[in-house]
């Protein structure tokens, strides 16, 4: 998530969504459960912390990691259009890579 939302860096804000932080949480979305204001969702401990918490309320809720990616990104209303599938699709693609590179570095370790 936060290398799509905000290629992992922990001060990006984006102005059209109103979006801050590594995990791109937004100013007035239903994971800023504390009312933070942008200052305190740019802290990355703060922000990885709402944004894993949000994200496990969707994964007990729908079961599966792709439609809790899905209403992460585009909210509970907008899932069922599939309004969230491409960003389900990107997240998935990086772990895909990350979890390839994982085994390239014990391969060389062994």
């Amino acid at each position: 998530i936060a290398r799509v939302e905000s290629s992992c860096a922990p001060s990006a804000v984006n102005a059209r969504t109103r979006s801050y932080g590594t995990m791109g949480i937004k100013l007035d979305g239903s994971a800023n459960v504390d009312h933070l204001e942008s200052a305190e969702l740019l802290d990355p401990a703060t922000n990885i912390d709402l944004g894993a918490r949000h994200l496990a309320r969707w994964l007990r809720t729908c079961g599966a990691i792709v439609p809790a990616l899905a209403i992460y990104h585009a909210g509970a209303k907008r899932c069922s259009d599939g309004k969230g599938d491409g960003y389900a699709k990107r997240v998935m693609g990086w772990v895909r890579w990350a979890k390839w590179k994982i085994n390239k570095l014990k391969e060389k370790r062994a």
